[in-house]
C-alpha cells in the first residue's frame, strides 16, 4: 500500500544519515590532516634549505682543495644547521665541485601522520644550494706591535698570528689574482732608511750617536 510504500522510503532515508555523516567526517579529518602534514614539510625544507646554504658557503669560502676535505667540511656544516630528529630524516647528501661552482645537495624524507589516509606514507625531500668561487685583487697592511710593552710570548703570538693570516688569505687566491701584504711596525722608532730625513726633518747637532741613527 501507499502508507507501507512512504513508511519503507523514511526508513532507508534514516540509514543513509550516518553513512553520510561518516563519510563527511573523515573527509574532514584527511583535510585537516593534511593540512598538518603540509606545515611540517614546509618546516623541513626550510630547514634544510638553511642548513645546505651553510654547507656550500663553508666549503666555497673555505680554501680547501682536497675533495674529501671539502665534503667533510660542507657536511660537518649542514649537520650543525640540521636537526635530523625533529624534521625529515636525512637521506643522502652530496658535494659536487666543478671548477669555481660548488653544488651541496640534501635529500630527507618525512612520514606523514595524516597523508597516509590516503596512502602516501613519506614525501622526499630534495634541495640544493649553489655558489661561485670568485676571488678578487686584495691588499693587506698589516700594523704589528713591536715596541718594548711586547712580551716575548706576545712576540710570539703575534708572528704565529700574522702568519696565519697570510696563510689564510692566500689559501683563497685563485689564479690571475694578485694578493699583496704591507708590514707596518708600530715600534719606537721605524728604520725609514734614506726617506728617513725626508719624513723627519734634520737631526739636531748632537742628536745622533749610534750608529745608523740617521735612517730613523
Amino acid at each position: 500500500t501507499l502508507d507501507s510504500a512512504e513508511k519503507t522510503f523514511r526508513q532507508a532515508q534514516r540509514g543513509s544519515i550516518p553513512t553520510m555523516l561518516a563519510l563527511a567526517i573523515a573527509v574532514a579529518m584527511v583535510s585537516g590532516g593534511t593540512a598538518i602534514d603540509m606545515a611540517r614539510l614546509m618546516a623541513t625544507q626550510a630547514a634544510l634549505s638553511a642548513a645546505v646554504d651553510a654547507a656550500v658557503l663553508q666549503a666555497v669560502t673555505s680554501g680547501l682543495s682536497s675533495t674529501s676535505e671539502l665534503e667533510d667540511l660542507a657536511l660537518s656544516a649542514f649537520e650543525l644547521n640540521y636537526n635530523n630528529l625533529r624534521y625529515g630524516e636525512l637521506l643522502e647528501t652530496e658535494l659536487d665541485v666543478s671548477g669555481n661552482n660548488y653544488t651541496f645537495s640534501a635529500v630527507a624524507r618525512l612520514d606523514t601522520s595524516f597523508m597516509r589516509l590516503a596512502g602516501i606514507d613519506s614525501v622526499r625531500v630534495p634541495v640544493s644550494a649553489q655558489a661561485l668561487k670568485q676571488a678578487k685583487n686584495l691588499e693587506v697592511a698589516l700594523v704589528l706591535d713591536v715596541t718594548s710593552s711586547m712580551s716575548e710570548t706576545e712576540m710570539d703570538t703575534l708572528q704565529q698570528a700574522a702568519t696565519d693570516l697570510v696563510a689564510t688569505v692566500m689559501q683563497g687566491a685563485g689564479e690571475g689574482v694578485t694578493t699583496r701584504f704591507a708590514i707596518v711596525p708600530y715600534a719606537d722608532a721605524v728604520n725609514l732608511g734614506d726617506y728617513a730625513e725626508l719624513a723627519r726633518g734634520p737631526i739636531s747637532s748632537g742628536t745622533c750617536t749610534p750608529p745608523g741613527c740617521e735612517k730613523y
